[in-house]
């Protein structure tokens, strides 16, 4: 299960990464394995994903969120 298959309003714990371009950008940001995360919302036409990680609001792409296994909490 990935970042695209939350909806918004659930929490979920990372589990890996699949890309390891996706993993370098996401673990400078601090989004490490077991980090829990909750989707804020998701833009309409495929746009972007809003995440709260701790008390940081991120926005990352499609393409970043489909590279983050996560198992919902």
């Amino acid at each position: 299960m990935t970042i695209l298959d939350m909806l918004p309003g659930q929490k979920a714990r990372v589990i890996a990464f699949t890309n390891k371009t996706t993993e370098t950008n996401f673990l400078s940001f601090g989004l490490l394995p077991n980090s829990v995360l909750l989707l804020r919302r998701k833009a309409p036409f495929g746009g972007s994903l809003y995440i709260i990680l701790e008390s940081h609001v991120m926005a990352i792409r499609q393409s970043e969120a489909a590279d983050v296994l996560i198992e919902i909490i």
